[in-house]
């Protein structure tokens, strides 16, 4: 398959006979190409360029469940301090195929090891996350806990500084409000006060009608018959003035025809092939015309 941009310039992809992707190729001339065991699962990407001749490969290791429990990353030498890296991250999953860990670690250039790992509730919800890193002085280390309602909504979030973050939702499980506990100076901090972050509306259909953010300005959504966006729409918070940043035309099955941007200052209008597969795209049709095809 290939794609060629406004400027001519080719990307190719080619494929096995068993459909995996054997190759692609950039307009830049990177090639990358793939091998893949019985199961049909990456085993190695090597990627060529001008740059490195003879190639970086990244190499893949599974466990039974076939997950990624190990990604070698080629050796990249740093041009300031002359030390070659080899990154090499190991994921630990439990039975339910959640993440507990990740541990990146420098094979070569010896670069202390970063781990960032996760707890679980009864539910299997995240219940915690340690940060690789944290931040100094942090009243939780670097360490961010999370409280859900009966319904399995996150309701609340505490980070490592210590920041609460608060959320309601309707009936439906919709989210209404996001509500940062403020507290003030760091350095002289006051009781938590709510600052809502955002607020959410919802029209009859369950669609997001609308979003109001902390200074009051509001984005509008509407929607066709279809249930696809129709407009986004951002007006200030005094009224006064209103900016559409998208609006959109589909044909009768529901493909996008055109996009209009910018409050109406940029249109790209598409073209689509009996298969609903876009053949063509064009910015500006009436001024540039900057037109990308896709073949298949």
């Amino acid at each position: 398959m290939r794609t060629v941009s406004p400027g001519g310039a080719v990307n190719s992809v080619a494929y096995f006979k068993n459909g995996d992707v054997a190759s692609t190729t950039d307009a830049g001339g990177l090639v990358t190409s793939y091998t893949y065991d019985g199961l049909g699962q990456v085993l190695s990407q090597k990627a060529v360029s001008d740059t490195y001749p003879d190639g970086l490969t990244t190499t893949y290791v599974y466990d039974a469940a076939g997950q990624v429990v190990e990604e070698h990353d080629p050796r990249l030498t740093d041009r300031v301090t002359g030390a070659t890296h080899a990154a090499v991250t190991k994921t630990v999953f439990d039975d339910d195929g959640d993440v507990l860990s990740q541990s990146v670690s420098d094979a070569s250039g010896g670069d202390k090891p970063r781990t960032e790992a996760q707890t679980y509730d009864a539910f299997d919800r995240v219940a915690t996350e340690t940060d690789a890193n944290g931040t100094e002085g942090a009243p939780n280390g670097n360490t961010s806990t999370y409280t859900y309602d009966t319904s399995g909504n996150r309701v609340k979030e505490v980070d490592s500084a210590g920041t609460e973050t608060r959320y309601t939702y309707d009936d439906n499980g919709e989210l209404l409000t996001q509500t940062l506990m403020t507290t003030g100076d760091p350095d002289h901090p006051s009781d938590p006060t709510p600052l809502v972050e955002s607020s959410r509306a919802y029209d009859p259909s369950g669609r997001l009608a609308s979003v109001t953010d902390a200074m009051g300005n509001t984005t509008a959504y509407t929607y066709t018959d279809d249930g696809l966006t129709a407009t986004v729409t951002r007006t200030s918070a005094d009224g006064k003035s209103s900016y559409v940043l998208e609006s959109h035309t589909y044909d009768a099955a529901g493909n996008t025809l055109s996009t209009t941007e910018d409050n109406g200052e940029t249109l790209t209008t598409f073209k689509v092939d009996a298969a609903d597969r876009t053949t063509e795209s064009a910015v500006d049709p009436g001024g540039v015309n900057r037109v990308s095809t896709v073949a298949y």
